[in-house]
């Protein structure tokens, strides 16, 4: 079982000149592809009065249980816009809502959770609240590492909090934010700067060119698996939520990230937070990945 902290958000995607608005955020992603290779996923959020309801029947649908969604009525939902336009996305923050501050969290009892902030919104006092109540915390820090400028654009900011992180068993970056958190351009030195901290596993996602992970006293490069992208939007939240369905099960960081960029494949095939596959189809791929895993 496992419990997703972060909010949902409503997301205005441009590609190719079209643009469509369409469920989003951290925590939907990683929660989506978590319950795809059937681990049972809880989510703790908070909406605006805006969200669309019918998405947290499908939410539902999907196996995931949404009743730890707040919806507020004095606040926007988050709301943004992803601009892939050009050759690099260009993000910017439209509207924001609450954090989930430690009041928040009333009676939860879980054995791992998942920390996927967007914009500031788990602030630090309760991921630390949630590593007094559960055993096992991973986290994807996008949420800390951005900022935005007067006219709404998101760009990348300096953030290292060793008190978060030495409470973190799983860390999850890309190679870009890893470089903001630690400051150093090598990403190896970046990665074993951030195991110093405390995480046991660190993996620092790398789009097409795969991800790098830290596991058991080795490097390892994890190749992508050669999909055809149609929205590269959840890449890396589909690979953590592929990772943490198996390593809470098995203990496996290889087999795990093997899943893992199997479901970011799957995912950035389709439109949209969907991911159109059966196990059958993402162990297939997971197993084309393991085999081409390079210890370094």
């Amino acid at each position: 079982m496992l419990l997703v902290v972060g909010n949902l958000t409503i997301d205005e995607v441009i590609i190719r000149g079209i643009r469509r608005v369409q469920a989003g955020g951290a925590a939907l992603y990683t929660s989506i592809a978590a319950a795809k290779k059937g681990l049972r996923v809880d989510v703790i959020s908070k909406v605006g009065y805006n969200y669309p309801k019918e998405q947290l029947d499908e939410i539902g649908a999907l196996g995931i249980n949404p009743s730890g969604v707040k919806i507020l009525q004095d606040a926007p939902t988050t709301r943004f816009l992803l601009d892939y336009s050009g050759d690099e996305r260009r993000l910017s923050l439209l509207e924001r809502c609450s954090p989930i501050e430690p009041q928040d969290l009333q009676n939860v009892r879980f054995e791992a959770v998942h920390i996927a902030p967007v914009f500031d919104d788990v602030p630090a006092e309760t991921v630390l609240d949630l590593s007094e109540q559960c055993s096992f915390l991973s986290l994807d820090p996008q949420g800390y590492v951005r900022r935005v400028t007067q006219n709404g654009i998101v760009e990348p900011k300096a953030w290292f909090d060793a008190q978060v992180l030495s409470r973190i068993s799983v860390f999850k970056s890309s190679t870009e934010e890893l470089r903001w958190i630690t400051g150093l351009r090598n990403p190896w030195k970046g990665l074993e700067r951030i195991r110093e901290s405390g995480p046991e596993v660190v993996v620092a996602t790398w789009g097409r060119r795969g991800a790098l992970m830290l596991a058991y006293e080795n490097r390892y490069n994890i190749p992508a698996f050669p999909a055809q992208p149609i929205d590269p939007t959840g890449a890396g939240d589909a690979f953590i939520g592929g990772f943490l369905s198996q390593y809470l099960r098995c203990q496996d960081a290889l087999w795990s990230a093997s899943v893992g960029a199997s479901l970011a494949s799957f995912l950035i095939e389709t439109q949209g937070c969907r991911i159109n596959a059966s196990v059958e189809d993402i162990h297939e791929r997971a197993n084309w990945v393991r085999k081409r895993i390079e210890r370094l």
